[in-house]
């Protein structure tokens, strides 16, 4: 497995050495931070997307951080005091932005992202955070790989260990999401748990399927969830009861979104994105040109939608007729 890691690594090191058109040269963070200004966005592996305030950023390998302030026209590379990959960014309050990812890394930023600081968790013991979320009491959650769960009451600067359930439990937490007066947690294999306390306890919920989540979406009285193989199940009642949400794919579903009309917007592999207008009951397949894994979407203030993936960027054009097309191509989208 070290092996593997050292080989996995190694790739992500080139990858980015690539996207900055540096061949054979030094791909540590001084050197990476000096070729900078030569990384493209579109040749870059990215996982997730942040407006914080007028300004788009996207996360990515080796602690990459890409910035745009045209709405993702075009990009600025930059590099957190970490090479390690990150996966989730979040605007949480005002200028308060953090950047979690792999080796147990919590980035943190009081400036809306113009500096960040590496926040020590000895007890993540190196492993993977996946995600951010702010409770309702003002509370920060960060979750991740083997069960991990971290609570912060002073906006980040410091981070407890707490455990999910009594019993022994290490299955990845993928996604937290605030609902309503619950916090709703999904992840590994069947993982599906909520809390009525911001987060201190978590009660199990019966899975509607025996597989594993990559994320929830709340919007008004409506719950989602989604993961694996095109899964999508959507509740009304608080996940007492789980309606499947057809979706023609057997692809991961790696991200989803509510956007701010409202509708819901999911990305997956295989260049998948797919729009809700109805509240998660029916979805729209957004033709894509690539058919790259995307890892994250997100609406700018006219309404159109920004894609970031497995060296892949693009735009998606809002249309008068409601729909999405990129530039060149019909917007032709698809029923699912």
């Amino acid at each position: 497995m070290r092996f593997l890691s050292a080989i996995l690594m190694w790739g992500a090191l080139m990858a980015v050495a690539n996207a900055a058109g540096m061949g054979g040269a030094d791909v540590s963070q001084k050197g990476l931070s000096a070729f900078s200004d030569r990384i493209k966005a579109e040749d870059s592996r990215l996982h997730d997307l942040a407006y914080v305030g007028d300004v788009l950023f996207a996360v990515g390998e080796l602690g990459l951080i890409m910035k745009s302030e045209d709405d993702g026209l075009t990009w600025a590379a930059s590099f957190a005091p970490t090479t390690r990959t990150l996966v989730s960014i979040e605007a949480l309050q005002g200028d308060l932005v953090f950047a979690v990812g792999h080796g147990g890394t919590i980035l943190r930023s009081g400036d809306a992202g113009e500096s960040w600081e590496l926040i020590e968790v000895g007890e993540a013991n190196g492993e993977s955070f996946l995600g951010i979320i702010r409770a309702d009491n003002g509370r920060l959650i960060a979750h991740g790989a083997y069960g991990m769960l971290f609570k912060s009451d002073d906006n980040g600067y410091t981070w407890q260990k707490q455990e999910v359930f009594e019993e022994f439990f290490d299955w990845h937490v993928t996604g937290i999401v605030n609902h309503g007066d619950l916090l709703v947690m999904v992840g590994e294999s069947e993982t599906l748990a909520y809390s009525e306390d911001n987060g201190e306890s978590w009660i199990k919920m019966e899975s509607p399927y025996d597989g594993s989540y990559f994320g929830a979406m709340s919007v008004d009285d409506v719950l989602m969830i989604y993961g694996m193989r095109g899964h999508v199940y959507r509740s009304e009642d608080n996940g007492e009861s789980w309606k499947a949400v057809p979706l023609d794919t057997t692809t991961a579903l790696n991200s989803g979104r509510v956007l701010a009309n409202g509708d819901l917007v999911l990305a997956g592999n295989s260049g998948l994105i797919a729009l809700s207008t109805d509240k998660g009951k029916t979805f729209t397949k957004v033709p894509l040109s690539t058919g790259a894994p995307l890892g994250s979407v997100i609406d700018t203030p006219e309404g159109d939608l920004i894609y970031v993936g497995y060296q892949t960027t693009g735009r998606l054009k809002l249309m008068e007729s409601g729909l999405y097309s990129e530039p060149g191509q019909a917007s032709n989208n698809k029923d699912l």
